[in-house]
């Protein structure tokens, strides 16, 4: 029971990484888990065994949206303490020249648009519910490019790159101490970064550009144990 007495948000959670992250959380937190892909996330909460858990459906990089699932979390259980923020598109591979307008906010709504919404609409109640954490999922698409990937990581460049400001702008001043970068080579990435928000003055923990797992399983273990991390 890791998380007892505490209340996630876990967005694209209707597969992957972001499915099993849910399942982890699940073992003690009171849980909601929200995805655009309805029949996925239904499937994520049909494999979790929780009387404490709301499904929404819900398109995370609009506004409306983004304001729902926070407030039917605080609704439902009277707080928040951690927001992991993994919603993105990830299967849309075209070139520059070859992707629509439409194509490109698609993804940029999906995968930074909803970070930044959703940290806005969390932040405040996470700091009124005693502290917690921000988690925010990068990818090594951050900092390597591919043909056919700019949507992707343009939006995930602009991950690592807000969550840094929003660190610092939380923790009202940014010193180098502040900032912990680890480094693990492993053939599978992932990239991510999070940021405390304590009652009274947040503090940033740590900011990780590079952080590499043998395996999804492994990776879905170092998220959360940055979760039980968020006692303020």
């Amino acid at each position: 029971m890791r998380f007892r007495h505490r209340v996630a948000i876990m967005t694209g959670a209707a597969a992957g990484i972001g499915r099993g992250i849910a399942q982890r959380f699940a073992e003690g937190a009171a849980l909601v888990i929200a995805d655009i892909d309805e029949e996925g996330i239904h499937e994520t909460a049909a494999q979790i065994d929780s009387q404490r858990m709301v499904v929404i459906r819900a398109g995370e990089g609009t506004v409306e949206d983004t304001r729902l699932i926070v407030k039917q979390t605080v609704s439902r259980f009277g707080a928040m303490h951690i927001l992991v923020n993994n919603a993105a598109r990830t299967r849309l591979q075209k070139p520059v020249q070859g992707m629509t307008l439409e194509e490109w906010d698609m993804c940029q709504h999906a995968g930074l648009r909803s970070v930044s919404l959703l940290s806005k609409w969390a932040g405040p109640v996470i700091r009124d519910s005693g502290g917690g954490s921000i988690l925010n999922l990068g990818s090594v698409g951050a900092v390597t490019a591919w043909a056919g990937g700019a949507g992707y990581c343009a939006a995930k460049a602009g991950v690592v790159a807000l969550t840094k400001v929003l660190a610092t702008e939380e923790a009202g001043i940014a010193r180098n101490q502040d900032l912990h970068h680890h480094q693990f080579q492993a053939p599978e990435h992932w990239g991510g970064a999070r940021f405390r928000l304590a009652q009274q003055r947040p503090v940033l923990l740590g900011y990780f550009p590079f952080l590499h797992f043998a395996n999804r399983a492994a990776a879905v273990e170092q998220i959360c144990l940055m979760g039980t991390r968020c006692r303020a």
